[in-house]
This record gives C-alpha cells, structure tokens and sequence, in this order.
C-alpha cells in the first residue's frame, strides 16, 4: 500500500476483517471492502468505480478471478503474484480479457536468479529505504515472538488473525 500510495496511486484494498482495512487505512489506503461482509464485493468496487479499476495486485487467484474480471477498468492491469485461493480457473477468464484489452502479469520470485534478486532489493533500497528512516514509510509488525516460538507463529499466520508481520 505504501509503495503504491508514493508512487501516485490511490489504494483500494480488500481484507477480511474491518480492523485490516482500518490498518490499511492509516498506510494511505482510501477505502477497504471486507470481503467476509459481502457476498460479491466486486458490486461495492464497481459502486465505488464504475469505470473500474486500473490495476489489480492479487495474490488469491482462483477463488477471486471472476470478481476481478468485472472490476478490472478497459486497457487495465492484472499482476498475479500468488495463488492463495487456488490455481485453477474455469469460465470466460480470456473471453474478458480480451474484452478489456487487459494484461495479464504472472510473476514470482521463487524461481527467479539470485541476481535478479540482489538487483530487486537494491531497487527497493533506493526507493524505500530512506522513507523508513524518515518515517513515511512504517513497518507493519502484529507482534515479536522468539523464535523458539516458530510454529506457533506460523499457525497465527496460517489462520489469517495478523494485521502485519510476525517477527520472530
């Protein structure tokens, strides 16, 4: 959210709880939809712009596809970076695409180089680094655990209850 919010952007997020919007809120977020409340919350996107949405950063898939094809704007971009909510999509995925003139961006880093990924973090260094020093940017942390505690953050994280990181 803060990247996107300093690079010009305005933030719409969708979570699971009010309580992460809020905390999306306070990070530049302008409006958040709890998806937990609404049986489509694409019908609350589309009320709010009509015209759609002009990027989509989604790291759900499957279990999202649909909504974000209603809400995606002509000409709008589509990053896929995770398949939380499966891989799997059946449906008019392609016929909508097209209709918009969308794109759509798959990425990860798992299997990317290692160079790849020292020059990524140098990017995010240059970009980001001195906003946190500043304090425009803050690190999101639900709380700090010790690492004998490893698996009990992991099962916090897994069921979905954080609003940030966990640091062990």
């Amino acid at each position: 959210t803060q990247l996107a919010v300093s690079a010009g952007n305005q933030v719409i997020v969708t979570a699971g709880t009010d309580e992460k919007i809020e905390a999306s809120k306070k990070i530049g977020a302008i409006d958040g939809i709890n998806y937990k409340k609404l049986e489509k919350w694409s019908t609350r996107v589309n009320e709010l712009y009509p015209k759609g949405v002009d990027v989509i950063l989604d790291c759900i898939g499957q279990s999202y596809w649909e909504q974000n094809s209603e809400v995606l704007a002509m000409d709008g971009r589509w990053v896929l970076y995770g398949l939380l909510g499966g891989m799997e999509v059946k449906g008019k995925l392609l016929r909508s695409i097209l209709a918009k003139r969308a794109s759509l961006l798959g990425t990860t880093l798992r299997n990317r180089s290692l160079d790849y990924k020292i020059d990524l973090t140098k990017q995010f260094e240059e970009v980001a680094l001195e906003k946190f020093r500043n304090k425009t940017f803050v690190s999101v942390i639900d709380r700090v655990m010790k690492l004998e505690e490893a698996q009990a953050a992991h099962d916090i994280v897994e069921a979905n209850t954080t609003i940030g990181k966990i640091v062990l």
